[in-house]
């Protein structure tokens, strides 16, 4: 088929199905007819001879042939969203949209700051900011949902450019009333013999502390897995475990949920966070200077003013 017959507006509805797997809510989030967009996708299935999706009864599933057609229309609407963002620098000064994903430590404990330099430099450019888990962050950012990401760890995708951004750690995490709550420091191993709550399998938060577990032959009872740190401190206040969190993510939380933070001495605790993005040189103008903006910064520690002003926040 011609390219020119394809329709942009098919291609967003193709994107938005594959992403919540039904036509009808896809619809609605569009604010077209379900019939409009069912038809949209079955012309373009005729005029392409394939299928795009196999229709079964819990929804939609995309198929190869689909999955090939989303990387390219991914493809295609960045290098439009570039297009007009370098064409609106001619116009009022740089602008457009970036879209930045960064797991809980970068996003509480070093980008306020960041984001807050940038956004004086450049008031006409629009962050749109997501807390992600690591993993989700680096697979954003290959299928094009982000811009740039933070993530925590050793990049587990293929054909990101990752710079190095800052550094965090990790703490053990108990109750005020726990057994552990008055010590400075514990190495790991030494905190095995008490239940443990942690982040479900596949973060990469439980792969760094299973990790040490399998080395020495230990084993841990892990008695609950959660997917966000806010399930998992409010575990842990309520006395059910102890877990392993970044430091940044427990400091805010500590007085009024009864939580103490124990630093843990093992070398993995000190965690390496990177800035991951698809190709630096082509991103949008604006997603660049962000970027680069953060590559630039990343070798200085927050401030001491920082660490205040999200404690205070985030405690009110």
């Amino acid at each position: 088929m011609a390219v020119e017959n394809i329709s942009l507006l098919t291609l967003k509805i193709i994107l938005r199905v594959a992403e919540c797997g039904s036509i009808g809510r896809a619809a609605a989030e569009m604010n077209i007819a379900t019939s409009a967009a069912s038809k949209r996708i079955r012309d373009l299935e005729n005029e392409l001879n394939a299928v795009l999706f196999h229709r079964q009864r819990t929804g939609l599933v995309i198929t190869d042939a689909g999955k090939t057609l989303l990387d390219h229309a991914r493809n295609l609407f960045l290098i439009l969203e570039r297009m007009q963002t370098n064409l609106a620098e001619f116009g009022e000064g740089l602008q457009g949209n970036v879209r930045l994903f960064a797991n809980s430590s970068a996003l509480l404990e070093f980008l306020p700051e960041e984001l807050a330099a940038f956004a004086r430099s450049y008031p006409k450019v629009r962050l749109v900011l997501e807390e992600k888990t690591s993993a989700d962050v680096q697979r954003a950012v290959r299928d094009g949902l982000a811009d740039v990401g933070i993530f925590a760890g050793e990049a587990t995708i293929p054909h990101l450019e990752v710079f190095p951004f800052r550094r965090d750690h990790l703490v053990i995490v108990v109750g005020n009333r726990h057994p552990l709550a008055g010590r400075l420091s514990i190495s790991f191993s030494d905190t095995l013999q008490y239940d443990h709550v942690g982040m479900q399998a596949g973060t990469s938060l439980h792969d760094l502390i299973t990790a040490p577990v399998v080395r020495q032959e230990r084993s841990i009872n892990l008695i609950a897995m959660v997917s966000s740190f806010d399930a998992l401190r409010r575990l842990i206040a309520n006395g059910i475990g102890i877990g392993v969190m970044p430091e940044a993510c427990v400091a805010p939380y500590a007085h009024l949920m009864g939580l103490r933070s124990v630093r843990l001495t093992d070398s993995w605790a000190n965690r390496q966070l990177n800035l991951c993005v698809r190709s630096l040189g082509e991103l949008p103008k604006s997603a660049q200077l962000l970027a680069q903006h953060l590559i630039d910064h990343g070798a200085r520690p927050a401030t001491e003013a920082t660490q205040r002003r999200l404690v205070l926040t985030w405690s009110q």
